[in-house]
């Protein structure tokens, strides 16, 4: 009876041991020593940058003309027209 009473109170003392033991963290981010440098980084992402400047291309109005036929089709390729107006969508 006495046995059995002390292996009862090991097993949950070292139980209770265990599960007070600091796990490692997992999937934790580090966080940055100054949060609002590092969050003048994350800003800096969002700026207009070279790709912008490729796209500025593209934008303005538009006038289009699609001609769509079939190979091997005898009669004359059918014909469309269209304007398009391309905008930046956020300005910034």
């Amino acid at each position: 009876m006495q046995l059995s009473l002390v292996l009862a109170t090991l097993a949950l003392t070292s139980v209770s041991i265990f599960a007070m033991q600091e796990k490692p963290k997992r999937f934790a981010y580090p966080e940055p020593d100054d949060m609002n440098a590092g969050m003048a980084r994350w800003m800096a992402t969002f700026k207009a940058g070279q790709p912008h400047e490729r796209l500025k291309e593209a934008l303005g109005e538009w006038d289009a003309t699609m001609r769509m036929g079939m190979p091997g089709a005898t009669g004359k390729p059918m014909e469309s027209k269209g304007s398009a107006k391309a905008t930046w969508f956020v300005e910034g």
